[in-house]
Formats: C-alpha cells, structure tokens, sequence
C-alpha cells in the first residue's frame, strides 16, 4: 500500500497557506487534510516505535515554507524539467488537458478526468 515514504511527505508538505488566485479552496483543504492523514497512517505504520514521528513532521512543515520555491524546483526538478518554473509547467499541462478535453467531446463540456479550465495554479 505504501510505496515510499518520500512520495508521502512531499505530498504532505504542500501546505495551504497562500489561497490568493484559488478558485475551489474548500477543495484543496480536503486534499492537504486527506494527503496529511496518509501521511499519519504511512508514519505510524513505518515507525511504530516512535508515536511522536507523525506530530513532530507536521511541526517541521512551516520550516519547510522557509525555503524558496525556486531551491525547492532546482533540488528536485532541475534533472527533470530544466530551468522551466513547475508552476508554469503545470498551468501549461491544465491548460492543454482542458483544451483536449473539449476537442474530444465537440467543445461543450470537458472530456472526464480533464482539468477545469479556471484549473487551481497560482500563475507566476
């Protein structure tokens, strides 16, 4: 069920403090709490031995915001994307499945599983 811890934590580490430009914020509370209790599970199953593990990571989150976005993007995803911002990237990537989702259904709704087109990412 879980298949690293790494993928948890990175996950969980995205932290809704900055709501400016979200359309669906109540949504995205659901995800950080839902992605947070995946997180609990995963640390209590790994780390059974340590009780305090999953409280002292939730802590150590608003240190994580300490550290700019462009640190975070050269660390992780420099070898993958380049120099490309991953905010500009994943706006681009909402931007053409919404796109293709309404070439695929004749342009009224969009196609199922496709990205609303007011797609939540801040722009940069």
């Amino acid at each position: 069920m879980y298949s690293t811890g790494s993928t948890y934590v990175q996950h969980s580490g995205t932290v809704l403090s900055e709501t400016a430009g979200l359309s669906a914020v109540h949504s995205v509370e659901m995800l950080q709490d839902q992605a947070q209790c995946i997180l609990g599970d995963f640390v209590r199953a790994r780390y059974p031995r340590q009780p305090t593990r999953f409280g002292r990571l939730l802590l150590a989150i608003p240190l994580l915001r300490m550290i700019r976005p462009a640190t975070v993007e050269a660390f992780f995803f420099r070898d993958t994307v380049g120099d490309a911002s991953v905010i500009r990237l994943l706006h681009d990537m909402y931007s053409s499945c919404s796109h293709l989702g309404e070439a695929a259904d004749g342009g009224g709704k969009a196609a199922v599983g496709a990205a609303p087109a007011h797609a939540d990412v801040a722009t940069v």
